[in-house]
């Protein structure tokens, strides 16, 4: 594991899991990855560099297959959306829509996933 890369926190894997409980073409591969993610955060909203410890690569239609939104405590938009580059996990992007300092990140039961 690269020196700044460390397992993902609970939160964190709650998230991913629940952006690919839903179908869509690449999911089962992008799965696969789950176990052997590690993660570098990035930003104060809590963004990740993912790096998968496998060789699976999953055919997704485009480098944004799956994502979320919630409301943060100021009722403004709180976006996720999971990347993929060259067929693996590779970005799990926390914004807010309006620019906006994110206190915290959300958590998994409160993101709509698509």
């Amino acid at each position: 594991m690269d020196a700044d890369f460390r397992q993902l926190e609970t939160s964190e894997m709650e998230q991913l899991k629940k952006f690919l409980d839903h179908e869509f073409l690449g999911r089962d591969e992008l799965r696969l990855q789950l176990a052997s993610l590690t993660a570098n955060r990035i930003d104060e909203n809590g963004s990740l560099v993912l790096k998968s410890g496998v060789n699976n690569r999953a055919d997704v239609l485009c480098s944004c297959p799956t994502g979320g939104i919630c409301l943060d405590a100021d009722g403004g938009e709180i976006c996720v959306m999971l990347h993929v580059k060259n067929g693996v996990m590779h970005l799990l992007d926390i914004f807010k829509e309006d620019g906006s300092e994110l206190p915290r990140p959300p958590n998994a039961e409160a993101l709509f996933a698509y």
